[in-house]
C-alpha cells in the first residue's frame, strides 16, 4: 500500500511539472528521456503566451504606484520582473532544446550505479522512498509560494489600477512557481551527489585505511592486481560524479543566473519597502500592516532560497574535492607499496586538477561566498535607496 501511494506521488508531480513546462518529455519507466513534440509545442507556446502577458505587465508596472514606493523602486522592480521574465523562459526553452544534456546526465548515472555494484557500495538515490521524500519536499514548496502568492494577489486588489488588470497579473505571476522549482530541482541533485561523494570517500576510508587493520594494505591481505582494478574503478566513479555535476551545473546555469538576479532585486525593495513601512505611522492600519508582513514573508523565503542555493553545491564541491585529502593519507600510510602508492599519486594529481565546483558560466560560483556577496551588496544598494530619498525630500 506505501509503495502505491509513493508511486501517485512520484507521478503526481512528475505530470505538475509537465503542466509547468519543466518536463517537456516522455520519461519511460526505465527512466530513459524520449523527446516529445507535444512537449515541444506546448513549451513554445506558452512561451509565446507568456511573452504577450510581459509587455502588457511592463507598462501596467509603470501605471501602478503602491503604498511607500518612489519612481526607483518602481523601475527597479520592472527590471527584477524582465529578469524573472528571462529567467522563466529561459528554464522553458533550455528543458526543451537541451534534452542531450540530461540524457547525458541520467546515463552517467546509470553508470555511476553500475560502478557502485562493483565496489559493494549501495545508493539510496534509487529507493522508492527516497524519491517520495523528495517529491513530497518540491510538492511542499510549490504549496507554500502558492499560499504566499495568493496572499499577496488578494491584498494588491485593494488597489484600483491593480484589480483593473488583476488576470493580467495572475498569469504574468503565477508561471513564476518555475522559479522555484527549478532551485527546488537543481538543489535536490545537488544533494544527491554530495551523498554519493560521501559514500564514496567512505569506501575509500574503508578499504584502505590503516584503522581496520594497520597491515592490511601495507603488506598485500589483497593482490595489487585487484587493488589496481578498485583504484580505477574508484576513478571512473568519481570522474563520472564530475561529469554530472558539470552537466547540470551547465544545464540549469542561464535559469538559475537571472533567478539570482531577479531575486535579488526583489529582495532589495522588499527590504526597502518594510523599511518604509517602519517609518510611517499608518502602519498598524490592515492595508500597510499585512504589505510588511507579506514583505517580511518575501524576504525570509529569499534569503532562504539563497542561502540553500549556495550552501548545498558548496558543501558538494568540498565533498568531492575531499577525496584528494584521503588519498594524501592513504600515500603516507601505505608507503611500502610502491606501484600502488605511484598509482594513487596520478590518482590524486587527476583529481586536484580537476577541482569540482558549481559555477553559472564562470560569473559566479555558487559558494557561501556568493551568498555573503548577495546579502552585502543588497545592503549597499538600500543604503544608496534610503540616501536618495533624503535628497529628494
Amino acid at each position: 500500500m506505501k509503495k502505491v501511494n509513493g508511486i501517485h506521488i512520484i507521478k503526481t508531480l512528475y505530470f505538475y511539472e509537465k503542466l509547468m513546462g519543466l518536463c517537456p518529455f516522455i520519461l519511460s519507466n526505465k527512466i530513459v528521456i524520449k523527446f516529445s513534440y507535444i512537449g515541444a509545442v506546448y513549451n513554445l507556446l506558452i512561451t509565446l503566451i507568456y511573452t504577450y502577458y510581459f509587455i502588457l505587465i511592463i507598462g501596467l508596472r509603470f501605471e501602478l504606484h503602491l503604498t511607500r514606493e518612489s519612481t526607483l523602486s518602481i523601475a527597479l522592480d520592472a527590471f527584477g520582473l524582465a529578469f524573472q521574465y528571462c529567467s522563466i523562459v529561459s528554464a522553458w526553452l533550455t528543458l526543451t532544446f537541451r534534452q542531450e544534456c540530461l540524457k547525458k546526465i541520467l546515463v552517467t548515472f546509470a553508470k555511476v550505479n553500475l560502478l557502485a555494484n562493483n565496489l559493494s557500495m549501495t545508493l539510496t538515490r534509487y529507493c522508492l522512498r527516497k524519491l517520495q521524500y523528495i517529491a513530497v519536499r518540491l510538492m511542499l514548496i510549490n504549496l507554500m509560494y502558492i499560499v504566499i502568492f495568493l496572499s499577496e494577489h488578494y491584498l494588491l486588489k485593494t488597489y484600483k489600477k491593480f484589480e483593473e488588470h488583476a488576470s493580467t497579473w495572475i498569469w504574468f505571476n503565477l508561471p513564476k512557481l518555475v522559479i522555484y522549482n527549478i532551485f527546488g530541482i537543481f538543489i535536490e541533485l545537488m544533494i544527491i551527489l554530495q551523498q554519493d561523494y560521501r559514500a564514496l570517500n567512505k569506501v575509500i576510508s574503508y578499504s584502505f585505511s590503516e584503522k581496520i587493520d594497520a597491515t592490511s594494505f601495507c603488506n598485500f591481505s589483497e593482490s595489487p592486481g585487484v587493488i589496481s582494478k578498485k583504484l580505477c574503478t574508484i576513478a571512473e566513479f568519481h570522474e563520472n560524479l564530475s561529469d554530472i555535476l558539470e552537466y547540470t551545473t551547465n544545464l540549469f546555469s542561464l535559469p538559475l543566473l537571472f533567478a539570482l538576479l531577479a531575486s535579488f532585486l526583489h529582495l532589495t525593495l522588499d527590504s526597502y519597502i518594510v523599511y518604509q513601512h517602519l517609518l510611517s505611522k499608518r502602519m498598524w492600519e490592515f492595508n500597510d500592516f499585512s504589505s510588511y508582513v507579506i514583505c517580511l514573508v518575501w524576504i525570509s523565503t529569499k534569503i532562504l532560497g539563497f542561502y540553500f542555493l549556495c550552501s548545498v553545491p558548496d558543501s558538494t564541491s568540498a565533498e568531492a574535492n575531499h577525496t584528494v585529502i584521503i588519498l594524501i593519507k592513504i600515500i603516507n600510510n601505505c608507503y611500502k607499496v610502491r606501484s600502488c602508492r605511484d598509482m594513487m599519486k596520478k590518482l590524486m594529481l587527476q583529481f586536484k586538477q580537476k577541482k569540482n565546483y558549481a559555477s553559472l558560466y564562470g560569473l559566479f560560483s555558487l559558494d557561501y561566498y556568493l551568498f555573503k556577496n548577495i546579502m552585502s551588496t543588497s545592503v549597499m544598494f538600500l543604503v544608496f535607496m534610503f540616501q536618495l530619498d533624503d535628497l529628494v525630500t
